[in-house]
C-alpha cells in the first residue's frame, strides 16, 4: 500500500459524525386564576450567537436564529430542537443531555422564562407541562 493510500485509509478511520443538539420544549400555556388554556402565547428560543472561534463549538457560524411557535386552541406548543451533525476528524460524543431557555408572552399576561434540560428521552425537548402564566 502506499502512502498517499495509507493517509486517505487513517482519514476515514479517524473521521466520525458529531451531533450537535439545542433543547426543544412542549408543554400547555395555562391562566394561572382560571387554569384555563391560553391560545396564543408566543414560546421563543432566543437568538443563540456564535462565541469566538472555537468557543461554542454546537452553535452554527452566524449563530443559531430565534425560533417562536405559537400555542394551539388547547394552549398546547411544540418547539423543536435543533440539531445538526456534521462529520469531523476528532469525534466528540453525542450530548448527554441539552439544556435551553425560552420566553412565553401573550397578550394580556405577564412575560414568564422557563428553561431546563432535555434528553434523548423526552425527544430532545424540555417537558415544560403546565406552564402558568399571570395577568399584571
Amino acid at each position: 500500500m502506499n502512502f498517499s493510500a495509507m493517509l486517505v485509509a487513517l482519514a476515514l478511520s479517524a473521521t466520525s459524525c458529531t451531533t450537535h443538539i439545542k433543547a426543544g420544549a412542549r408543554g400547555e400555556i395555562v391562566d394561572a386564576v382560571t387554569g384555563l388554556r391560553v391560545q396564543g402565547a408566543r414560546i421563543t428560543r432566543p437568538y443563540i450567537p456564535e462565541a469566538y472561534p472555537g468557543a461554542r463549538w454546537d452553535v452554527p457560524p452566524g449563530g443559531l436564529p430565534a425560533l417562536t411557535v405559537i400555542s394551539d386552541r388547547h394552549g398546547h406548543f411544540d418547539l423543536l430542537p435543533y440539531r445538526s451533525s456534521v462529520f469531523t476528524l476528532v469525534s466528540h460524543l453525542r450530548p448527554h443531555a441539552a439544556y435551553g431557555r425560552f420566553e412565553i408572552v401573550a397578550d394580556g399576561y405577564e412575560p414568564r422564562v422557563i428553561s431546563g434540560r432535555a434528553t434523548s428521552q423526552t425527544s430532545w425537548r424540555i417537558e415544560a407541562g403546565k406552564v402558568s402564566l399571570e395577568r399584571p
